[in-house]
């Protein structure tokens, strides 16, 4: 069975949104790689599903940037 586990998004306002999916849809933060002077991913979870909150702007649209799906084979598939 196919299933999506990993969605990747690009922010602007990186804590604003964090802040949103935290109080919205009860996710916690699982990794904020934290390097002097750049932005960086940080990455939330139900439990289930991994969600990254990418650095935006600087020409980089808002909103969805990927799709991780877990899959049995995936050759097969």
């Amino acid at each position: 069975m196919h299933k999506i586990r990993h969605i990747a998004i690009f922010a602007e306002d990186q804590e604003t949104t964090v802040e949103f999916y935290k109080k919205t849809f009860g996710m916690y933060e699982v990794a904020r790689p934290v390097t002097p002077g750049q932005r960086r991913g940080i990455f939330l979870s139900d439990g289930y599903i991994n969600l990254a909150i990418l650095p935006g702007g600087n020409g980089k649209p808002e909103g969805i940037h990927h799709l991780g799906f877990e899959v049995d084979d995936i050759y097969a598939t």
